[in-house]
């Protein structure tokens, strides 16, 4: 059903959401996937997509009854995923990137099996922390990625994240500058150096002594990603428990494209996938996998794939 708020819905033990932005066909591989290897209701948020992708998903859900739709407007993941969790009246909700493909049928009965214990706030796989480097875009050993979970393909308790947004914690994500923290507004104005190409490389040594400690390094900068802070609350704050399959693991049962909206709305990540690269593989999966053809060049997708 066609919904304005997930409030709107008959609360259930779990929901998969999946936030849409023009990526029609990539999100289609990910609530087909959702749909197979769970027995979840999904609901698609669509933010003012411009490919028609709404009309899809319209067309999709009249042959699919665990499937609802509901438009927002155009917004950061983290915004759209603080809104999602204070309007949520289920008991937990798993998340899952547009760009995300579930590939193995027990991957999510086990996730929800470890969020059954009452100490549990989420399950899934743990991101960092790690340094950003040259990939990304910095020098070496200048930006420290903070802690979180892999929002990609996560599973959290709705109560427990309610209760952190009331408190005034957030999944937006944010740069933390840290040289002379005390002093915000020089620590910013010396932590744009890194945004800039000619003198991003200048390390200034001299005040590593102002910077604050972050998992026992002392970063210039602290990259605090969609979720990172909502995270640290919980488990360092609260001493909630996160159940970690292993990022390596968790990504062997779910394909990721990484990165697909960000490069479609032309945000900057240099590590992402354009979608011109990975179309061809979408629609040949859509075709073999799901029978789905979203136009003619999928059969020759699937042919040139060879799947």
């Amino acid at each position: 059903m066609i919904v304005d708020s997930i409030s709107a819905l008959r609360p259930a033990f779990c929901r998969a959401i999946i936030v849409n932005v023009s990526t029609r066909e990539v999100s289609t591989l990910a609530v087909l996937s959702a749909l197979r290897y769970s027995n979840l209701p999904v609901l698609v948020i669509d933010l003012e997509s411009t490919d028609g992708s709404w009309e899809h998903f319209v067309q999709l859900m009249a042959n699919e009854p665990r499937l609802d739709l509901c438009s927002k407007s155009l917004e950061k993941h983290g915004n759209v995923l603080d809104k999602v969790f204070m309007e949520a009246r289920d008991n937990t909700i798993l998340l899952i990137d547009s760009d995300l493909e579930i590939r193995d049928p027990d991957v999510v009965d086990s996730m929800l099996e470890a969020v059954k214990d009452a100490n549990v706030f989420g399950a899934g796989a743990i991101h960092g922390p790690t340094w950003l480097g040259p990939l990304h875009g910095f020098p070496d050993k200048v930006v420290l990625y903070q802690q979180r979970m892999w929002i990609p393909f996560t599973i959290l308790k709705v109560a427990l994240i309610k209760d952190a947004l009331r408190e005034g914690y957030s999944f937006i994500n944010r740069w933390v500058p840290n040289e002379l923290p005390v002093v915000p507004w020089l620590a910013k104005a010396l932590s744009m150096r890194f945004f800039l190409p000619v003198i991003k490389r200048i390390q200034a040594d001299f005040l590593r002594g102002t910077r604050r400690t972050y998992q026992n390094e002392r970063p210039n900068l602290l990259c605090c990603d969609t979720g990172a802070d909502m995270f640290c609350h919980l488990k360092y704050g609260l001493g909630a428990r996160f159940i970690d399959f292993g990022l390596d693991s968790i990504e062997k049962k779910a394909h990721h494209y990484h990165g697909v909206t960000r490069r479609r709305l032309n945000q900057r990540d240099h590590n992402a996938a354009a979608f011109e690269e990975i179309i061809g593989e979408v629609l040949a999966r859509l075709h073999c996998e799901y029978g789905v053809d979203f136009d003619v060049h999928a059969k020759k997708a699937s042919k040139a794939a060879g799947v």
